[in-house]
């Protein structure tokens, strides 16, 4: 898939596919919502191909899962189980012609980001409980996000940067470290966190590829 996705399996018409397994990303949440988005303006295309009016819905939901291989022999699937797997499910069936349903899990994990309706709290058969549910409209622009959201806790590394640049200040020439960790823990957040409290000290901020900082 584009978006870095993986088919997980066909059932009758529809298609599950799966984003941050076995393969994971930092912005797996954001990864889905595009692959959904890019759907609709697909299946119109194929409407006018085929000459019949093409419509899908979709739901997204994330959450923890059990991923594992099923089968047996020379015949091993991949797939994953859980009850974000089932709420995704329902969130389909919900979800009207050309409409995109989320969690409220999802639409947590991207802030301000998503561009979403509140359709409010619904009953879901197999939850315990009514669940929030979002319409999914779009994504806000990647800037303004950055600029509002606020970063919680990381004392520790945000400590260790601060350190960085007050020594670049004190000696007069540069210093390099390498973030590191697993995908999905808030490495890129951390690093543009860091550009930021590099430009309030009149740093110059590089990004491309990497991030770069220099003394103005």
């Amino acid at each position: 898939m584009n978006f870095g996705g993986t088919i997980d399996k066909h059932i009758g018409d529809c298609v599950m596919a799966v984003f941050g397994a076995p393969t994971a990303h930092s912005d797996d949440p954001e990864r889905a919502v595009r692959a959904a988005l890019a759907i609709h303006p697909a299946m119109q295309s194929l409407s006018e191909k085929a000459g019949r009016n093409l419509k899908v819905h979709l739901g997204l939901a994330s959450g923890q899962v059990v991923a594992s291989k099923t089968g047996s022999g020379e015949r091993q699937e991949y797939t994953v189980t859980g009850d974000s797997v089932n709420l995704a499910s329902r969130l389909t069936a919900m979800a009207g012609p050309g409409e995109i349903f989320a969690s409220n899990a999802l639409h947590q994990s991207l802030l301000d980001r998503l561009d979403a309706e509140d359709v409010g709290a619904i009953s879901i058969k197999g939850l315990d409980r009514p669940v929030p549910v979002w319409r999914v409209r779009g994504l806000r622009s990647s800037v303004s996000y950055r600029i509002h959201r606020r970063l919680v806790g990381r004392h520790g590394e945000l400590g260790q940067f601060s350190g960085v640049i007050a020594s670049c200040q004190e000696v007069g020439s540069g210093l390099a470290f390498y973030v590191r960790g697993e995908a999905g823990i808030g490495k890129t957040r951390l690093v543009e966190e860091f550009q930021r409290i590099a430009s309030s000290q009149h740093f110059a901020c590089h990004v491309w590829p990497r991030a770069r900082f220099r003394r103005r």
